[in-house]
This record gives C-alpha cells, structure tokens and sequence, in this order.
C-alpha cells in the first residue's frame, strides 16, 4: 500500500511470475487479494488520518523543495493558518525572515549527504505564527519515498513553556546560589534536602555537612518547641512570615535570624515539605538595640536639660514639650502636644508666625538655625521674654522644626544693672576725664569709649575697627618697646598690674602723654590671659 500527497492509500499488487489465464483461477486469486488489500488501506488510511488529526503535535509534510503538502490541525493551532493556507507554500512560511537561509542549508545537506531518516531528533528552532509572532519550536524529522519522490515528515512542538520553565529554574539557580539569605529546604520530618551558599555563610556548615542532617543541626535546645508548632502550621498550608528568632553557628554561636517558612505542595494539593529562607539580622538588632539606648539616651536629656525642647510640624502643631518647657510656660506637655503653638505667644506674634509656617510650606525662605530674642506668654496670660533657636528637622517625608527655648528674665535684669552701672562709671569717667578700655587677647579686639578716642583727637567712629595694632601704630617709637616688655611682665604673671606712661600721636601729629593703667580680668580654663 503506497499513501499519495491527498492522503489516500493505493493499493498496489507486484506479481512475479507471469499471469496463468488458462483456468482462471489465478485471476481470481488476484481480484480476491485485490479487494482485501483495498480494504486494509481504507482501514489504515482511517486510522493514520485519526493519528495526525489527533495528534498534540503538529505534523508537517513536504516536499525535497520544502513545499508542504500536508498540515494537521494542531499544526494550524501552533501557526493560526488553516491547512488550506498553508499547503503548497513553502516552509519557510513559517519561520522568521532571518532564519530562512537555514532552511536551505538543512535541505541541501540532506539531499547532499543523505542524512539518515532518524535525523533531526530533537532539534530547535524558531517558528512565526501568521500574526507575525514567534516562538521556540521542537522538531524532528524523518525522510520517506512517495511514488519514487522524496518526502519528509516534520514533527512540530511548541516549547514555549519549556523554556520559560528552563529561565525560572535558571534563574531561581542563580537566586539560590547568589542570595545572602539562607534558603533551604527539608521534609516533613526536618530532614534538609537542599543548602545554598547563604546558608553555608549564615550557620558555616558546608551543603554536604547539612543535607540528610535534622533541622536540630542549627535550632538551640531551648528553641526546639518553635519547629514542631512552625510544622503544625505548615501543615495546615500556612505560611509563617518574618518570624524572628534565634539560632545557632557551627562554633556555637547564637545568630539573630528572621526566618519565612512556606509549605511545598505538590499537583495533588498535598504539603510534602517545606522551604525556609533564613536572613541573618544580627547587625540589624545590634542596630535597633544601639538606637534605642541612643533614643531613651535623647529621651533623658530632652527631660533633664535646662532649657525649654519644643517641636512642631510645618503646620505649627506642638508634638514635643519637654519638662523644662513646662516649668518655663507653666503647662503639662499634656496640655500642650497637639496644640498650636500660638498658644505660647502673645496675641501680637500670631498672625505673623502663621504667616511664616504658610510662606515654609510654599518653599519660601526659612528663618531657622538661628537665635532670636521674642516673648512668651504663660499659662497665667504673663508675658516674659525668652530666647529662641530654631533649628529645622526632615525625616521621614516630613518637615519638623525643633525650638529650643531659655528664660532670659533674669539675663534681661542683669544686662539692665550692668548697664545702669555702666552709666554710673562714664558719668565718673566723664567727671575725671579718663578714658576706658578693654583688649580681648585671644581675638584681638579691642573696644575703647568715645572719651580714650578723644584724647588723640579722633571720634571713636574713626577708629573703627579697633585692634591693640591700632594702638600701637601710634605709640611712639621711642616707647613701643617699653610698652611691650612691661606688657608681657604683666601677662606672664611678674607684675600685678600694667601701668605705662607712653606717648600717642595726636591726629593733628603732635605727641600726647597719657598715663595706662590696667590688669587681666579674666583667663580661659587652662590659665591663658583672656580679657585685659
């Protein structure tokens, strides 16, 4: 029996020996077997046709040309053209532009070489569907005779899933091999299956120490009631997340770890394992601990620093009121968290700090990280004056502003003494025509009062700014030395005071004397001459 290009089986009988007519008997015999035979090939011509019809994979016939001349239905699946549209076109078809060429190297090594029908077995290429695109294609092929015309047979599959299987399981390869977390799996009775290099890492025993061991290996004594309720759960098909706990190194050692355990289900539904992934958080709970002594650290000096801590938000809501600030306004931070500030402000300074926080919240400019002098308002409506410096804070997406606030009521009275006191030494000096200094030895700086400007017949505006250089650039020169050596005997301690007659050019070029009388005042902690 021969199959023909449209499928259909014809039979077909070779005899040998040359026809015996004489009885008829044999031509019997020949229509007999001829009629069976063409039987026989309607029977298979049924079935092969189910075959292909049927088949998941599609199956492709054509010619030593690559001309097809057959196309089953799960071909028509896998390219979306009827069989109609794609007998008498050639292969190339169904392939990509750039991949046609291959085609007629594959034809022209097999009618060259001959290849053998058990050629192409499993080979891969890249198939184009009628909507243009592509995928990855599984073929074989077989070579066959057909009324003495070579045919082949071009089994088709698509392995699309294949390979993205192929990409996911390279992939979580490369995860498991890469990741610094411990990922390992086990089975139902705590036997490890797998153990990554994070694994090794984390608990320093190798894959082949590990695997076949009981989870035990790594789990302290005390903490072995944690595994029997996380199977419990597992079992249940839960999924334990972020349970931090604590296990144990090789050496001994105790690891802070944060663990995420999953049940591995299998197609039936039924949990037959388990897969963990472990993350060392030993550095970060060091860090939690670390930040929260440094937070209660903060917490006890915010309530024990003498001056006033206040924070708000950029729109003037009072979120931190520390026991200082309560003693300066006389209110609980009860009281006050959650309230505008304008609360602790006289009614003058409101509309204009709101005015600011809108002009902040704009991104206009900020008035912060310096100090100001204004006045708060108690809790009994008295007003007192207080200094304020603002210093602004972003964290966490948000804009915060912390005050720090100090009475300055009693800084004020005395400022007012000393410069009552003040008043009442000019009025000597002006009584007794001498003129006073002072000379800040570490910056320099000298200040002096109108009436020592005067008495070399300057205004004191004139002088500005005023440095011992000053000073001395109208010392004369005859002095200048004098002047330093009893200077510096003063300053190293061998005189209890500084007293020189010296003479200064006038700014009219005469030279005037005058009597300096002086002594250090005040020296910085270590004992240097600070003020003279």
């Amino acid at each position: 029996v021969q199959v023909g290009r449209s499928g259909e089986a014809t039979p077909e009988l070779r005899v040998d020996h040359p026809p015996i007519q004489t009885t008829g008997r044999y031509e019997g015999l020949v229509r007999v077997l001829l009629e069976d035979s063409e039987q026989c090939a309607r029977k298979a011509q049924l079935g092969l046709k189910a075959l292909i019809d049927t088949a998941v994979d599609g199956i492709v016939t054509m010619t030593q040309q690559g001309v097809i001349q057959s196309f089953n239905p799960a071909a028509e699946r896998l390219f979306g053209y009827t069989e109609a549209e794609a007998i008498d076109h050639n292969l190339k078809l169904l392939m990509p532009e750039e991949f046609q060429a291959e085609l007629d190297d594959f034809l022209k090594n097999v009618l060259t070489h001959g290849t053998g029908k058990a050629s192409g077995i499993g080979q891969e290429v890249i198939g184009k569907r009628q909507d243009g695109s592509t995928f990855p294609v599984e073929f074989s092929f077989s070579e066959m005779m057909v009324n003495s015309e070579r045919m082949f047979t071009l089994i088709l599959r698509d392995i699309t899933e294949r390979k993205e299987l192929q990409r996911t399981q390279k992939l979580y390869q490369t995860i498991l091999q890469s990741s610094n977390d411990a990922i390992i799996s086990k089975t139902l009775d705590g036997i490890i299956t797998s153990w990554n290099p994070g694994a090794e890492r984390i608990f320093g025993y190798r894959a082949d120490e590990a695997i076949g061991q009981s989870m035990a290996l790594v789990v302290p004594e005390r903490r072995m009631d944690e595994e029997a309720e996380i199977l419990a759960k597992i079992m249940y098909k839960q999924k334990v997340d972020h349970f931090e706990t604590v296990r144990q190194h090789k050496d001994g050692s105790l690891i802070d770890v944060s663990i995420t355990i999953s049940p591995i289900i299998n197609k039936r539904g039924n949990v037959i394992g388990v897969s963990k992934i472990a993350r060392d958080i030993t550095a970060r709970k060091q860090t939690d601990d670390a930040l929260q002594f440094s937070s209660q650290l903060v917490n006890a000096i915010v309530d024990t620093i003498g001056d006033g801590i206040i924070t708000i938000d950029e729109h003037g809501i009072v979120h931190l009121f520390n026991k200082a600030a309560e003693q300066i306004f006389g209110r609980t931070a009860a009281q006050a968290i959650g309230q505008p500030l304008t609360l602790l402000m006289p009614l003058r300074y409101r509309d204009g700090h709101r005015a600011g926080l809108a002009r902040m919240r704009a991104g206009g400019a900020r008035r912060v990280n310096s100090s100001v002098e204004v006045h708060g308002l108690r809790a009994d409506r008295s007003e007192f004056p207080l200094e304020l410096a603002l210093t602004e804070l972003r964290t966490a997406g948000k804009t915060m502003f912390v005050g720090s606030l100090r009475d300055i009521t009693e800084r004020q009275r005395l400022w007012t003494a000393l410069a009552d006191e003040r008043r009442r030494l000019s009025d000597v000096l002006e009584g007794s025509n001498l003129g006073a200094w002072e000379w800040n030895l570490q910056t320099g700086a000298l200040s002096m009062d109108e009436r020592s400007a005067m008495m070399i017949g300057f205004d004191l505006a004139e002088l500005m700014p005023v440095t011992m250089e000053t000073w001395m650039s109208r010392t004369h020169p005859e002095d200048k030395a004098r002047v330093e050596s009893m200077m510096k005997e003063h300053l190293t301690a061998q005189s209890d005071h500084y007293q020189c007659d010296v003479r200064l050019q006038h700014k009219d070029g005469h030279w005037v004397w005058l009597h300096c009388s002086s002594g250090l005042t005040s020296r910085t902690a270590d004992g240097v001459p600070l003020l003279m």
